[in-house]
């Protein structure tokens, strides 16, 4: 088994229970702060000695913080390239953290709701994620661990343009509020178009699974503000509030719209995907998701009782290919891969 299973586990955290308000539309929650420490080059641009030292440095600064005792400390130094894959796909980190170089390190909270990444873009970026529609607690908590560490680090910051980072959209604030939600309805009605249309008319972007640069994968869309220049971070965060907040009761109103006029054809869809998740020998990652997509609407309108959501939510993470590879303690040939996950889904599922 992988060393870093064993350290944090492959439950994938509890902010996949879909026990957060919404949850049935609004899969999680996530705000993140991007600091740098004064007088110190970015990341991008520091040799390993100077990363080394930011490491040393944040990780000093964190240690002395009471509330972030817990914090499990991740040397990726240690880590290979499907560990950090793994973590990745389970949001502990960035995409661009698992696939860059240099001396990077990560705090980690043993519920996953909770990352410190170093050396990342920015010399820290502090990271919470809450299951449902949680956007204002989870920036709370960033904040309050932004605040704690503000008062025994000092952050690159000007008095004219806010806290200084590595990307210029990030000037100002450096904070990235974003609401991972799931719109089948939508799509089935065929208003996703417009929603989105509208979405990036109001300062938002809509990204995939992933953040920038991903596909939209399983009906799942990413929801968050494009620039934090300008505007202070309640307000970033209440904009991004408002339109998710739309954007729910947009799904509400196609879902309502789908029992009413086409229960059969949503019925059918869900019953196709529960006979292939239950009996296909091979399952990619793409149909998987769309699968799984399919049965949690099914879940959430009331036509399939027998699963949780929390259930499908975990599924969704662990048949990503770095999960089940350190889950099964060996490396898989792609060809296998398929068959792996297909085996993954129906022992979860046989088991309710």
């Amino acid at each position: 088994m992988s060393g870093l299973i064993q350290i944090i586990g492959n439950d994938g955290g509890t902010w996949l229970a879909a026990d957060g308000p919404e949850a049935g539309i609004v899969f999680s929650s996530r705000v993140r702060l991007a600091r740098n420490l004064v007088s110190m080059l970015f990341a991008s641009k520091a040799a390993p000695g100077e990363q080394k030292t930011v490491v040393a440095a944040v990780k000093s600064g964190v240690q002395k913080c009471p509330s972030l005792g817990q914090l499990a400390f991740i040397d990726f130094s240690r880590l290979n390239k499907r560990e950090k894959r793994f973590l990745m796909e389970g949001y502990c980190i960035s995409r661009e953290m698992a696939a860059g170089d240099g001396k990077r390190a990560v705090f980690l909270s043993p519920d996953r709701e909770l990352s410190i990444m170093i050396n990342e873009e920015d010399h820290i970026r502090v990271q919470s994620i809450l299951p449902g529609f949680q956007l204002r607690e989870a920036w709370q908590r960033t904040n309050t661990v932004d605040d704690e560490l503000g008062e025994r680090m000092d952050f690159a910051f000007s008095d004219k343009w806010g806290f200084l980072t590595a990307c210029p959209t990030n000037v100002g604030t450096g904070l990235r509020a974003s609401v991972m939600v799931h719109l089948p309805g939508l799509i089935m009605t065929r208003e996703i178009a417009s929603a989105v249309q509208t979405v990036s008319r109001l300062r938002c972007t809509v990204r995939g699974i992933h953040g920038e640069g991903t596909d939209i994968t399983g009906d799942f869309f990413q929801i968050s503000n494009q620039a934090t220049l300008g505007q202070d971070e309640e307000g970033l965060v209440g904009n991004v509030q408002r339109i998710a907040s739309e954007l729910v009761a947009q799904e509400k109103r196609a879902r309502g719209v789908l029992l009413e006029r086409h229960k059969m054809q949503v019925e059918d869809r869900v019953g196709r995907a529960l006979g292939i998740l239950g009996r296909a020998r091979m399952l990619g990652l793409e149909e998987t998701m769309s699968l799984l997509s399919a049965l949690r609407l099914g879940v959430c309108l009331g036509l399939v009782s027998r699963y949780p959501i929390t259930l499908i939510n975990q599924l969704m993470i662990q048949v990503q290919p770095a999960h089940l590879e350190l889950s099964s303690g060996r490396e898989i040939e792609p060809g296998t891969l398929d068959g792996v996950r297909a085996d993954v889904v129906q022992e979860a599922l046989a088991r309710r």
